[in-house]
């Protein structure tokens, strides 16, 4: 997720080589830009299966439902708005019960992350800022950069390269199933009016306000 000239939200790279514990990190799903059930980091090479893509004059959407863990599921669908970039992600997963489910989102370098439950804010040198709201329940949330144990908040910018970098996780209520409703809003900040959210039919319609416009109303399945 770029907004300007500014990276936000980025992949880690896999420029690192070697049976090391640096590249099993850059390359393992824990890394990325995930849902997560208990310790399940990396799976098999298979792809992914792509249910739903479409666009109208607001919109790019899709909804896929990844590769997983044997056990656990999950599916996620995207929303981007063209005129405003903000980007409305659902996921859903299931596992067994007893274990955790977390949403990570791997910051780009430089991030200085305030973290809230519902609202974490990232901001950057040079102004730019991305409002990272979670509008399902969690029971927790942190951002960690930089750690070796366990591994966690680092990118690989170039071949044998670490650099810290902020990874944001959100973790849901205790039991097999979790949903996530979160709205990634480039450009706002902590004054911004809340985004909220709401059951529709099979899906969750969501309402970002807009200083200087009527609300945007989406509604993502």
């Amino acid at each position: 997720l770029f907004a300007g000239q500014q990276p936000m939200v980025v992949d880690p790279g896999k420029y690192a080589y070697g049976n090391t514990p640096e590249r099993a990190h850059i390359v393992s799903r824990e890394a990325h830009n995930v849902v997560l059930v208990g310790s399940c980091a990396t799976v098999p090479d298979q792809p992914s299966s792509t249910s739903r893509v479409a666009s109208d004059e607001t919109t790019h959407r899709f909804t896929i439902h990844v590769r997983t863990c044997t056990g656990t599921s999950w599916t996620r669908s995207v929303v981007f708005v063209r005129d405003t970039g903000e980007t409305i992600v659902l996921d859903r997963a299931s596992g067994p019960a007893d274990l955790p489910i977390t949403q990570r989102w791997q910051l780009e370098v430089g991030a200085r992350v305030e973290t809230g439950t519902g609202r974490s804010l990232a901001t950057w040198d040079g102004g730019a800022s991305l409002l990272i709201e979670q509008l399902s329940p969690v029971r927790g949330v942190s951002s960690v950069a930089g750690s070796r144990s366990p591994w966690r908040g680092w990118v690989s910018l170039a071949y044998n390269d670490l650099t810290p970098a902020p990874d944001l996780a959100f973790v849901a209520p205790a039991g097999a199933d979790a949903t996530f409703t979160t709205v990634l809003r480039p450009g706002a900040d902590g004054s911004s009016p809340a985004a909220t959210a709401r059951p529709s039919g099979d899906g969750v319609e969501v309402t970002i306000p807009r200083p200087d416009a009527d609300p945007l109303v989406v509604v993502i399945r």
